[in-house]
């Protein structure tokens, strides 16, 4: 199995080494991408994980990547709690390991964003609670609209709203800004909170405070 997270990345021996070769017009490439869902890749051994035989490479490519990436930043990155709401923007391999990470965690609500009712639809199988289509409605109104408290307000009087964990699964800039006011920001006269997660390969570092 490949893996894109080294198998001792804090312990290891010695320094990765990257990917390298020469291309046909004679330029160089080097690269310390892992290609977890290729047919053919090259990588470091210490992205090579040695799993039984009878497990189907089908099933470790998604644990090799998605489910590392999803489940780890729940579980790991952010250790959501029972009753914790949460928000995943986008449901491909990432988002989908996010939603199970998340009812493991017995979060709730666990509220999904995406532009295809498909994948929404298919997100429930995974046990997500919600599904907004962000093609259809303002996904930020509607997922403040299903996390009010009942108790406390905002600065203004406003009731206190949004998720606990936003994450976002897809990368792309228009998810990265509206996680930020997805979640929730604190109550009137007491600490302000806020978390959000970005994964992927995001050219933003990530986004978290307890």
């Amino acid at each position: 199995m490949i893996t894109w997270i080294p198998r001792n990345a804090f312990n290891a021996q010695r320094a990765q080494i990257p990917f390298s070769m020469t291309m046909a017009d004679g330029s160089p490439l080097a690269t310390r991408n892992v290609f977890t869902w290729a047919d053919n890749t090259i990588a470091d051994e210490q992205h090579v994980v040695k799993v039984p035989k009878e497990i189907r490479t089908d099933v470790t490519s998604i644990i090799g990547c998605a489910i590392m990436t999803g489940a780890g930043a729940v579980q790991n990155t952010t250790k959501v709690s029972k009753g914790e709401s949460v928000a995943v923007f986008g449901v491909g391999g990432v988002g989908l390991s996010t939603i199970g990470a998340a009812k493991v965690s017995d979060a709730y609500p666990i509220i999904t964003v995406d532009l295809s009712d498909e994948k929404l639809e298919c997100a429930e199988k995974f046990w997500a609670t919600h599904g907004i289509n962000a093609g259809k409605v303002d996904p930020i109104e509607q997922i403040h609209k299903l996390t009010v408290k009942q108790k406390g307000m905002c600065i203004g009087g406003m009731p206190i709203s949004g998720v606990d964990f936003a994450f976002d699964c897809i990368d792309v800039d228009k998810t990265m800004e509206q996680i930020i006011p997805a979640a929730r920001i604190g109550r009137f006269g007491g600490q302000l909170w806020w978390h959000r997660l970005l994964r992927g390969n995001s050219s933003w570092n990530n986004l978290t405070r307890p």
